[in-house]
């Protein structure tokens, strides 16, 4: 009987992509998640809660942490883009096309974040020049019709971002390769985007990274010695 219960166990639990990885690609692929959704967390924790006119006076009164908080961002962005990559071979056993198509999505999500940072970069100079009057470009930068380009965008960052993480999770769930509650905190981090919340919502997102990088580093190995 104990025979069988470990025969079962094994076939409800399927070995982890992750297993076959060496310790350094482990390592590398943990270390780009949780460091990833770390910076992010610290970009909107340490950033003040505002917009438009009042961001852009919290800059000129704080230029340095401001700077240091878009620089944040800006490489956790780079390190979050590693998990597309991850999350396509962690999906790939049970789902291949989910797991294929959340990472082309995700490639334009994550183009179009990157669009979002060029935009800050031009705010953050902005702010820090008196020539330019902040009221009059806080109006034209957010209330301009961006036309075309504008909603290009839009697809890209929804479609990609959202549906396209989306379906890299189905993928993962499916394939029971990550701890389902990492993937749970994931759709919670984008549900909690979609809505007017008032707390940092990278928190969860960082949360949920961070319980997938562990799961990671956890993986038996299954290479030969």
């Amino acid at each position: 009987m104990s025979t069988t219960m470990l025969e079962s166990q094994d076939v409800a639990r399927p070995i982890s992509p992750a297993a076959g990885w060496t310790p350094a690609a482990r390592g590398g692929a943990a270390a780009a998640l949780s460091l990833g959704g770390l910076l992010w967390m610290a970009a909107e924790v340490t950033h003040m809660d505002g917009s438009g006119v009042d961001t852009m006076q919290w800059v000129v009164a704080h230029p340095t942490w401001a700077g240091l908080t878009l620089a944040s961002d800006f490489v956790g962005t780079a390190l979050v883009m590693f998990a597309l990559p991850v999350w396509l071979l962690l999906g790939r056993p049970r789902s291949p096309r989910l797991a294929w198509a959340g990472a082309i999505a995700g490639v334009f999500g994550m183009t179009a974040q990157a669009m979002m940072h060029g935009a800050e970069i031009v705010a953050y100079i902005v702010s820090l020049d008196d020539r330019i009057d902040k009221t009059t470009f806080d109006s034209v930068f957010n209330g301009a019709d961006g036309g075309i380009p504008l909603t290009v965008f839009m697809i890209m960052f929804f479609g990609g971002a959202f549906v396209g993480t989306a379906l890299a999770m189905i993928a993962v769930w499916r394939s029971r390769t990550l701890p389902r509650g990492s993937i749970v905190l994931w759709f919670a981090f984008l549900a909690a985007n979609l809505a007017p919340v008032k707390v940092p919502t990278t928190i969860i997102g960082a949360a949920a990274l961070c319980w997938m990088a562990a799961a990671i580093v956890r993986a038996q190995s299954t290479r030969l010695r």
